[in-house]
């Protein structure tokens, strides 16, 4: 229910979007579709004069007119193209394929759900287009023949990964956003971009990070949430120039959130049994942070 509750939400958009834009083409292709009133018989109006005009100085141009003619030359910016530019963004994209598609369906489609259709494979098309990748066993290495010690350095390998270079001072994303949006505080895009670098960095450093056999799964969950919550926010930093992007993106970001805490937990507990393993110095105790809590 919820998941189609947020396709209705993006089709609204997406027709929002296209449609607006193009509705006066759209009503005029089509012909008007009012009926003609009927003939509405005026009184006749009251005869008019003309209004005396003066020219003071007898150059041939009417006083009132003389405030607009100027001896100065009009320049033309010539820099200025009629051309049509192909739309860059996905946004714009998806706007003129949309509305193109509409055009085409009231002209030749005799499928009365055409219109819907369209929708639904827009929304279709959106979602695949910033889906991004799920990594798998493919795209790491996995120490088959694996020892405690390789356990304990694999753990201060993603536990520093963790700590290091984490943004500080910085509030949390969707208050970042909001800011940019609502208050319009552009420069805290930047913002959004050092968090979306943090993630980007965790992504990369785990998938260069040998995994012992014993926690290929709990690795490989790490490692496709840090890239989920990586693309959610690098699409927020794009909320102003290709808004539908951050849109379908910000519909995962709460699950994507989530999911990063269960893989944290998840790995905690997998590395528990090798407690022992490690000191008070260890960078793997970062996972400590998250001992798993009942939720509600």
């Amino acid at each position: 229910m919820k998941k189609e509750s947020q396709r209705k939400i993006l089709g609204a958009f997406v027709v929002g979007l296209a449609l607006v834009a193009g509705a006066y083409t759209v009503a005029n292709f089509t012909g008007p579709s009012y009926t003609q009133p009927a003939s509405i018989i005026q009184p006749q109006a009251a005869p008019r004069s003309a209004i005396d005009v003066s020219d003071n100085d007898n150059n041939g141009i009417e006083d009132w007119r003389e405030e607009f003619v100027t001896a100065e030359p009009v320049i033309i910016n010539e820099t200025v193209s009629g051309e049509y530019t192909t739309p860059d963004t996905l946004t714009g994209q998806t706007g003129v394929s949309f509305f193109e598609n509409i055009l085409q369906s009231r002209i030749y489609a005799q499928n009365p759900d055409a219109s819907e259709q369209i929708i639904n494979d827009t929304i279709a098309s959106l979602e695949a287009e910033t889906s991004g990748i799920l990594y798998d066993l493919r795209d790491i290495s996995v120490i088959s023949n694996w020892n405690e010690s390789d356990i304990r350095s694999y753990a201060n390998v993603m536990g520093n990964s963790l700590t290091a270079n984490s943004p500080e001072g910085l509030e949390n994303e969707l208050s970042i956003l909001n800011g940019v949006l609502a208050r319009g505080e552009v420069e805290r895009i930047s913002e959004l971009e050092e968090i979306a670098a943090y993630y980007k960095t965790l992504t990369d450093r785990a998938l260069a990070t040998p995994v012992p056999g014993v926690l290929v799964k709990e690795h490989l969950d790490l490692i496709n949430t840090y890239n989920a919550l990586y693309l959610d926010i690098d699409a927020m930093t794009q909320a102003l120039e290709d808004p539908v992007v951050s849109l379908v993106r910000m519909r995962k970001y709460r699950d994507d959130t989530l999911g990063l805490q269960l893989a944290l937990e998840n790995m905690y507990m997998s590395l528990l049994p090798y407690e022992s393993l490690f000191t008070s110095t260890d960078a793997a105790l970062a996972f400590t942070l998250f001992i798993p809590r009942q939720r509600i």
